[in-house]
């Protein structure tokens, strides 16, 4: 029997449950991508705040928006706080309203979401060694498959001298990229040539994954004070936080954005009221000051990711050299005979669900993702994957 289709994004659990007649419990969410090795640490915090339910909440969220300036090293007046960071996508793309768009891709699929809803012109580009894995189809960016790929290069989802090239040739009113990336894991680096690159008046960074990097050399160069010293005060530079997938609390809508205060006026002044609520709020302020016992558990996770690497490669399911390690999670080339539609229904069939890539924009298709989690907690998921692989 074929189960429910995968919708628009993953983190389904709830809708999955009930299509399949079971308990949320019983499903294993790898579509998500929190950071599950600090799930107790979150769970304590939310066991810890009461709800406060008796007032409306703070418009302007001033408690969180300190913690985020804290945190960030910005004015409190450079900070807008919001119901998670899609809330702040759509804000921005509705606020700016710019005529033409410039997706660097691949990427979270909201932005080109809504940029067909709003009716803005887009251009997605994505790596050139990308081009062979888009088969006969067109790539997003228009361009038939024309370079060679190896299963040997490291990552064909950075962006290399010929390709920045090619971005430099685009004309928008407004740039998009996500460093480090969803669904590849793939860090742009340095980061000052791509902003070179980008010759767009506003750009957007997508840093919702920016924690995970923590102590690495590539953690200091993505903030939003290292891109605006690059980028100059003639444009504009807005960054998107979530605490989402660090903090491992996707059902808290809770994110920011880090801007100039003109560029963030112009998001507050056409947001609806209340949209962070005033649990999100004092619960956001508290994971952010707990951010060091979180930061701690880092090399457990990344330790996780490399076994869980191992083990999915063992399992015989995916393409040579098509396996990358992201940041909380694993994105896997399926071998060519392989379906992800018909992966990931076979992997439901056993509890667990995982995100399909295919309509994930600039994606190649033929790729799923899975969140990091010990491999020994997932035997059924493991045997599943060599029962499809033979």
């Amino acid at each position: 029997m074929t189960g429910p289709a995968q919708g628009e994004h993953g983190g389904e659990a709830y809708r999955i449950a009930r299509a399949l007649g079971v308990d949320v419990s019983q499903v294993v969410d790898l579509g998500t991508n929190g950071n599950i090795l600090c799930a107790d640490l979150t769970a304590a915090h939310v066991a810890a705040v009461p709800y406060p339910h008796e007032h409306y909440p703070d418009l302007e969220a001033s408690l969180l928006r300190e913690a985020v300036a804290t945190h960030e090293n910005v004015p409190v007046d450079h900070v807008l706080a919001g119901n998670g960071s899609a809330e702040l996508i759509w804000l921005a793309f509705m606020a700016l309203r710019p005529r033409r768009v410039l997706l660097l891709g691949p990427l979270f699929g909201e932005y080109e979401r809504a940029c067909r809803a709003l009716d803005i012109a887009y251009r997605v580009v994505t790596p050139r060694a990308l081009r062979p894995l888009y088969g006969k189809t067109p790539s997003p960016c228009g361009v038939q498959a024309s370079h060679s790929w190896s299963e040997t290069t490291p990552s064909p989802f950075t962006f290399t001298a010929e390709d920045l090239d090619d971005i430099a040739a685009e004309d928008a009113d407004l740039a998009v990229f996500c460093t480090p990336n969803n669904p590849t894991g793939a860090i742009y680096g340095p980061v000052e040539g791509l902003l070179a690159a980008v010759r767009s008046p506003i750009v957007l960074v997508d840093n919702t994954y920016r924690e995970f990097i923590w102590g690495e050399d590539a953690y200091e160069a993505n903030a939003w004070q290292v891109y605006r010293n690059t980028t100059g005060p003639d444009r504009e530079v807005l960054a998107l936080h979530s605490l989402t997938k660090f903090f491992h609390c996707a059902g808290i809508r809770c994110g920011y954005a880090v801007g100039s205060p003109a560029l963030l006026q112009r998001l507050a002044a056409i947001r609806a009221p209340w949209m962070v609520s005033t649990y999100a709020e004092q619960l956001g302020a508290r994971l952010l000051g707990d951010i060091a016992q979180y930061r701690s558990r880092l090399p457990r996770l990344r330790a996780a990711r490399s076994a869980m690497r191992c083990a999915l490669e063992a399992t015989g399911a995916f393409a040579a050299g098509g396996l990358h390690e992201g940041t909380s999670f694993v994105t896997c080339r399926l071998q060519p005979h392989l379906h992800p539609e018909t992966a990931r229904q076979a992997l439901m069939g056993e509890g667990y669900l995982v995100r399909v890539c295919d309509n994930i924009t600039g994606m190649p298709p033929g790729h799923i993702r899975l969140q990091v989690r010990h491999p020994e907690t997932m035997p059924a998921l493991f045997r599943m994957l060599e029962r499809m692989a033979r």
